[in-house]
């Protein structure tokens, strides 16, 4: 059996991350990258086997286009989808605790930003500009390069591809707002109103609901809201202390916001609306 360095090992992982965003992006073969150096000769280990961590509402997406693109037989790379941990934190210590024993869980992992720094400033993952083609770019809007320039690179250097872009969604129980009479809200103060129509804390009924459980999902909302209120979410300043108030008020005051939201993820935001629990909410 071959034997990898730790320096192979990174390429390896590197390409296969490569390819899997290639192939996201376009029904074709991933490009095979310029001869290596030497030093690094990845070619003796094919054909080879990667695991790739997702989060658990990304693992039959991430199987399902890796079937339909034919990845494996397209780049010679088998690959096994994993789950990754629950949260950001016990992410980082995974990784951390791994990489110290010289070891990993997984080959790829697909990580939000705040662990892309993590990760990328301690040396936990390689880049990947050299084995992306010259006109990768070409068709990313503008908004989604200047986004991975913020929070997918570090020293001017790539270590993630952002693998969908998408705009939150609003669902509401239109034959709840006809039977009550009342419009789809479209300002801070038409959500507050809904408490009082539509909450009722015995029967567990609440206007909104969200995904708010500790790994990010309630800073996700934070963003969300401090955007709303013309300001940038990684500034504490005027507005981001206006969108905590607000949050603050949803939940405890206006009554719209269920508090069990902060214990959610957005399958439990889903069957609550399912299960009749919500009048309105947002969704990613």
């Amino acid at each position: 059996m071959a034997t990898l360095s730790r320096r192979d090992f990174l390429r390896l992982s590197a390409l296969t991350a490569a390819g899997t965003a290639l192939a996201a992006c376009q029904p074709m073969p991933a490009a095979v990258p310029t001869a290596a150096p030497a030093e690094a000769p990845v070619a003796a280990v094919q054909p080879r086997k990667v695991r790739i961590a997702v989060g658990g509402w990304a693992e039959q997406n991430t199987k399902d286009l890796l079937a339909k693109t034919e990845f494996t037989k397209n780049t010679g790379i088998e690959v096994e989808v994993v789950l990754r941990t629950d949260t950001k934190e016990t992410e980082l210590t995974r990784l951390a605790s791994a990489v110290q024993a010289g070891t990993s869980p997984y080959d790829v992992i697909d990580f939000e930003d705040e662990l892309t720094t993590s990760f990328s400033q301690a040396g936990y993952v390689i880049g990947l500009d050299d084995l992306l083609p010259p006109d990768f770019w070409d068709d990313f809007p503008p908004e989604m390069i200047e986004y991975s320039k913020t929070w997918s690179t570090y020293n001017g250097e790539t270590f993630r591809i952002i693998h969908n872009w998408e705009m939150p969604y609003w669902w509401y129980r239109k034959d709840w707002f006809d039977e009550k009479g009342v419009e789809v809200p479209k300002t801070w103060d038409d959500v507050k109103a809904l408490g009082a129509v539509f909450t009722d804390e015995a029967k567990g009924v609440w206007a909104s609901v969200d995904g708010l459980i500790k790994g990010a999902f309630l800073n996700v909302y934070l963003a969300w809201i401090t955007l709303q209120a013309g300001g940038n979410p990684f500034d504490v300043g005027p507005e981001y202390k206006m969108a905590l108030e607000y949050i603050y008020d949803l939940m405890y005051t206006s009554k719209v916001l269920n508090p069990a939201s902060l214990q959610m993820d957005y399958n439990q935001q889903n069957q609550a609306y399912i299960a009749d629990k919500v009048a309105f909410m947002r969704q990613l």
